[in-house]
């Protein structure tokens, strides 16, 4: 009995370079999310509605939302018990970030069940020290929760757990819709764990269809338009891409593929070497049951890829995150297939190629790009200027959107309106019967030549009022100075 516990024990015993790995991603991800650097436009966005319902208690999340609403509420709960801060909002990113690591390791172990010990560790190494994923775990979009319960629900396929794979899914298609993406690949991995049956087949759609049913009736519940037919309407996936935009949009995601590994040539390099693993399969070189797995991981992400590049649809690098529950593992396979020749070429024992990996991760920590300056830097600043005037101050806003009413705060009482063009702002400013001084706050490398002397010439008296950093406010006096002096509802801007 005590043999037993024993070796119990040390099959459960992480292996030392395992845990390095794991301390090694989990600190770079504590790196990132101690960053200060003000929310980008995205992340205001869904830290609004988040930040509502933690201080407004605002659950329904009202307002124009086109994502479900599961990582909004971990932003929500995360600052409630934090409190409402940017470090809050992307906590719970960085949290599913951590966590992503160790399902890496165990999707790629029973992926490749029987095989070398060495390939889990390096899908591990590849996920540990992505910039991208590092940097999407210090965010606070929703890809980075969906991203972890999306890996969950293929490992739990794999481990022949129907049930709490569709609920996995369930869980990843409530924070963001891509996610539904990836059902061949959970079922696929169903059919690898055991034989084919309906009884296991319909436990994991009934899961699935539970969280689906949740969602249908808090969208149907909730005020305002259905987040299904606002996503649709803002990412119509119909409209194909011209055929001429074609290449260029392959590259465009082939880079994004690339820099989802490392930037640069190296992640060209890795890239290339998840091509090995299809390769040598169809050229008939004996893998066995491996061979299967490598073209059943790169069919799936060719196709995902495809739907992303033929429709006209933004290219993001973060569309690529569904992908790497495939692409990583198939990325070790090849970079295993290179390090299994370049030892027979020079003659090494296999535990030489172990020990290299300790400088590897010492050289990945060092060689890990840097985050580039805040380039969001000042918008706090910005904010908190025009949060201090008057009640009711105007603002006029055409590039700053979310992140300024973010920044503005929670209950701040301006009249913020976007504006599309020159002359729709031109038009409402001539026909706003006050005569306090208005905002227009921008970029400061935008050029404001277009937005600015239609109204000086309709008289309004343009100053700059605020600047620093990368923002600039001009304050607009319009040409009446009294009440008397307003003009009627029926004036007209000028043409």
């Amino acid at each position: 009995m005590e043999d037993l516990q024993a070796q119990t024990r040390r099959r459960f015993r992480p292996p030392l370079l395992t845990l390095l790995l794991l301390l090694a991603g989990a600190w770079l991800r504590w790196r990132a999310l101690a960053l200060d650097q003000r929310l980008a436009p995205d992340e205001a966005f869904f830290s609004t509605f988040a930040r509502a319902a933690a201080i407004k208690g605002d659950w329904w999340l009202s307002g124009p939302l086109d994502k479900p609403p599961l990582a909004l509420y971990a932003n929500a709960l995360a600052q409630v018990f934090v409190g409402p801060s940017e470090l809050a909002a992307r906590l719970p990113n960085a949290l599913a970030g951590i966590l992503l690591l160790p399902l890496i390791f165990a999707l790629t172990r029973d992926l490749y069940r029987h095989h070398a010990r060495a390939l889990p560790l390096l899908a591990l190494l590849l996920a540990s020290f992505s910039p991208v994923l590092v940097a999407s775990s210090a965010n606070a979009i929703t890809d980075g929760l969906m991203l972890t319960a999306l890996t969950a629900a293929f490992w739990l396929a794999l481990r022949n757990r129907p049930g709490r794979s569709g609920l996995a899914l369930g869980i990843a298609f409530a924070c963001k819709q891509q996610a539904i993406l990836a059902l061949p690949l959970v079922l696929w991995g169903i059919s690898q764990s055991a034989p084919f049956s309906w009884r296991r087949l319909l436990r994991l759609g009934g899961a699935l269809a539970l969280c689906a049913t949740l969602l249908l009736l808090w969208d149907s519940a909730r005020p305002g338009i259905g987040i299904h037919a606002l996503a649709i309407s803002n990412n119509d996936p119909r409209a194909l891409a011209a055929v001429t935009a074609l290449p260029n949009r392959l590259v465009q995601w082939t880079v994004h593929a690339a820099d989802l590994l490392w930037p640069g040539w190296p992640g060209a390099l890795l890239l290339l070497a998840a091509t090995l693993p299809f390769f040598r399969f169809a050229s008939g070189a004996p893998s066995g049951s491996r061979g299967r797995q490598d073209l059943t991981l790169a069919l799936f992400a060719g196709a995902y890829s495809l739907l992303h590049v033929v429709p006209a649809v933004p290219l993001y690098a973060r569309y690529l995150l569904l992908t790497m529950p495939a692409l990583f593992p198939l990325c070790a396979r090849g970079l295993l297939i290179c390090l299994h020749k370049l030892r027979i070429s020079l003659k090494l024992q296999g535990h030489y190629l172990r020990l290299a990996l300790l400088p590897v991760v010492i050289a990945l920590l060092l060689l890990q790009p840097m985050r580039e300056p805040d380039p969001n830097a000042g918008i706090d600043r910005l904010g908190a200027w025009l949060a201090a005037k008057p009640v009711a101050t105007v603002i006029y806003d055409r590039w700053l959107g979310w992140q300024l009413g973010y920044y503005l705060g929670v209950w701040h009482d301006k009249r913020l309106t976007w504006y599309p063009e020159p002359a729709a702002l031109l038009r409402d400013a001539v026909r706003l019967r006050e005569f306090g001084p208005r905002y227009f706050p921008a970029p400061a490398e935008q050029d404001l030549t277009l937005w600015l002397r239609p109204l000086q010439e309709a008289g309004f008296v343009v100053n700059l009022a605020w600047q620093q950093e990368d923002y600039v406010a001009w304050r607009l006096d319009p040409p009446w100075r009294l009440e008397s002096e307003c003009p009627s509802p029926e004036r007209e801007a000028p043409d």
